[in-house]
Parts: structure tokens; C-alpha cells; sequence
């Protein structure tokens, strides 16, 4: 190996740079009401996804060993 990163980390960097970017924007921006929102009615139609992109981001912490309370606030340094 040359010192190169597995497919899975890049993935999970690259997504974690997005979310970076997420909490940073403002609260009126539609990529950040989405990623915050809730559906206010209906339900998971069957056989669809179960996990949220907000659950997997929740994952990632977590298996960066970051505390997913706080985040956000680093995001802001």
C-alpha cells in the first residue's frame, strides 16, 4: 500500500467536509432545513432506506470518536 486512504474514509471524509459546510450555512438555506428538518406528516414507504443521511453523519462521529453533541461547534474554529 502507498500510503492511501481506503474508499470507505475518503467517502466519509468528503462527506464530513460537506456537513462542515452545513452547519455553517445559514438557517434559511434549503440544504440546511432539509438535513434539520422532519417530514410533519405521512410516513416511510416499505422497503426505502431507514437511516437518514443525519443518522449516518451521527455514525461517522461516532466512529471518529467525536462527540455528537458538539459537532456543530467545531465546525465554527
Amino acid at each position: 500500500q502507498a500510503n492511501t486512504s481506503s474508499i470507505g474514509m475518503i467517502v466519509i471524509r468528503n462527506r464530513m467536509h460537506w456537513v462542515g459546510h452545513l452547519a455553517r450555512m445559514e438557517d434559511d438555506r434549503l440544504p440546511k432545513q432539509l438535513f434539520y428538518g422532519e417530514l410533519q406528516r405521512g410516513k416511510r414507504l416499505r422497503h426505502k432506506p431507514k437511516k437518514r443521511f443525519s443518522d449516518a453523519v451521527k455514525s461517522y462521529l461516532k466512529a471518529l470518536n467525536v462527540k455528537v453533541e458538539n459537532w456543530e461547534e467545531m465546525t465554527q474554529d
